[in-house]
């Protein structure tokens, strides 16, 4: 029996989907957040919203132009990227800084690495990054939603700042849950996330092991810190990233099993920032890396080719053993070498330095301590305290009977702040100083502009100055550093 036999190139099995149909499903699962952010915080949502979509699409067409290349924006891929940016902009981002976003995410981040495909980090998640260090300002002005603007108060802190002071009055879950909270505009409704997943789901263009591992490792690693972890998995960029992100065809891995990785990894480094780094969200830098590794996962967890066996032989393992040993050992002695020298030379940088150090600081706090109380003419006594209340560093009092100068710290946006504050005998503010903080930079340092300060001379806790538009968390700190000062001072006067 004759039989014809055909030879031909992957892919064997074809579908009716197309780019700009999985584009236009994407979309359509956005619509949801995009809804609700017009419903938090107003219609200009849905103004960055259009302005980033047609920005991005714009500057496809351009592009293409430019270079004489075939268009590419009827795939709506761009259209796409567009619309994941503004959701990961606050509502109050300048369009122009908008648009700058989008030329980073569709020119730099995607056509110069060959366009759709070829990319290798989420356009919109490196578009957001290069915005956040290049506007820190204007990316941290959280607007609040409208059914919370009362008193002229227009913006606040996210979940996740607040978080990290215990006083703060925190969101609930359900409030949580249906993002009537601060933040960008696409990571406030989680109910509104999960109705466009669900969508995509049903439609079969995503699988489910990426974004649950993601959301299962940040909640289980929060909870073994002693973190809330249902409030961990609320707060922030955590769902929108593990929906519309980690289920990205490019810069994920093609395997369920390197997708599993991909998840547990961004979800550890998710929690680690948000628990020991200087900013309290760490969604997007989880995923940028992990973008980064996603070539050597996908070829550590590449699938068996037809034809080769799945048990390998003794030989074959020994053979690989020794290629492995050769191929390392003289890298493992270098960077061992590499270790060593820079540990030695530490140890002894450390040892002839740390006096002289300890010797600096404290002709800087001397300095700082003349700086602020003048009328001591440079004479101070330390004050000890039995039971110093929490926070506070030092307490001085000026020989001739000036005042005091008090060192305290609290907790700001992520990081500790302290501040130097001088009292006169009455216990009222002559100067107050900020210490250098990791606070935000912009909005977070204007809370130590000496034009704020001044509000507070001539009181006592500083209650009845404003906070400042942006910066509540820090200003909050201030205030809590000026009750520990007072708190001390009264310990003195009842001590005497």
């Amino acid at each position: 029996m004759k039989q014809n036999l055909m030879i031909t190139s992957s892919p064997h099995f074809r579908t009716h989907l197309t780019t700009r149909i999985i584009m236009r499903d994407v979309m359509i699962a956005l619509l949801p957040a995009v809804i609700a952010s017009v419903l938090i915080f107003g219609w200009r949502a849905l103004l960055v919203s259009a302005v980033c979509t047609v920005a991005s699409v714009g500057f496809e067409y351009l592009y293409g132009r430019f270079v004489s290349k075939s268009y590419t924006i009827m795939d709506l891929s761009a259209a796409v990227t567009g619309l994941l940016l503004a959701l990961n902009l606050p509502v109050s981002i300048p369009l122009w800084m908008a648009v700058i976003g989008c030329f980073v995410a569709i020119v730099i981040v995607k056509q110069l690495f060959g366009g759709l495909g070829k990319n290798f980090a989420n356009p919109a998640i490196a578009a957001r990054i290069v915005l956040m260090l290049s506007f820190t300002t204007a990316m941290t002005q959280w607007v609040l939603p409208i059914s919370q603007r009362w008193n002229g108060e227009l913006t606040g802190a996210t979940p996740l700042a607040m978080a990290s002071i215990p006083a703060e009055k925190i969101p609930g879950y359900l409030q949580l849950f249906l993002g009537n909270v601060g933040g960008s505009l696409g990571e406030t409704s989680k109910l509104a996330l999960l109705l466009g997943f669900a969508y995509l789901l049903i439609r079969r263009h995503v699988r489910i092991t990426g974004p649950l591992a993601f959301m299962g490792t940040v909640f289980l690693f929060s909870w073994a810190l002693g973190m809330d972890p249902l409030y961990q998995l609320l707060s922030g960029g955590v769902i929108l990233g593990a929906c519309f992100m980690v289920t990205d065809y490019v810069t994920t891995p093609t395997t369920d099993l390197g997708k599993l990785i991909f998840g547990i990894g961004g979800g550890i480094i998710t929690v680690l920032i948000r628990s020991y780094g200087s900013a309290p969200e760490g969604v997007s830098f989880a995923i940028l890396l992990m973008n980064i590794c996603t070539p050597h996962i996908d070829r550590l967890t590449h699938t068996r080719p037809f034809g080769i066996p799945r048990r390998l032989t003794k030989q074959s393992v020994r053979e690989a053993m020794v290629r492995a040993k050769q191929s390392m050992l003289g890298p493992t002695i270098i960077l061992a070498a590499i270790c060593l020298i820079i540990t030695a030379a530490l140890s002894v940088t450390y040892s002839s330095t740390h006096t002289r150090i300890a010797e600096q600081e404290e002709s800087a706090s001397f300095e700082a301590r003349n700086r602020m109380l003048p009328a001591a003419g440079g004479e101070f006594e330390a004050v000890e305290l039995a039971q110093a209340p929490e926070g506070m560093l030092e307490a001085y009092k000026a020989s001739n009977g000036a005042g005091y100068v008090f060192k305290a710290q609290s907790n700001g946006y992520k990081a500790q702040v302290p501040v130097m504050v001088a009292l006169d005998e009455k216990g009222e503010i002559l100067a107050i100083e900020m210490l250098p903080n990791s606070e935000s930079p912009g909005i977070g340092s204007r809370v130590g502009e000496a034009a704020y300060l001044q509000k507070y001379t001539g009181q006592k806790n500083g209650d009845q100055v404003e906070s400042v538009s942006g910066a509540t968390i820090t200003t909050k700190a201030l205030k809590e550093n000026l009750r520990i000062v007072q708190e001390a001072y009264n310990l003195i006067q009842g001590g005497k």
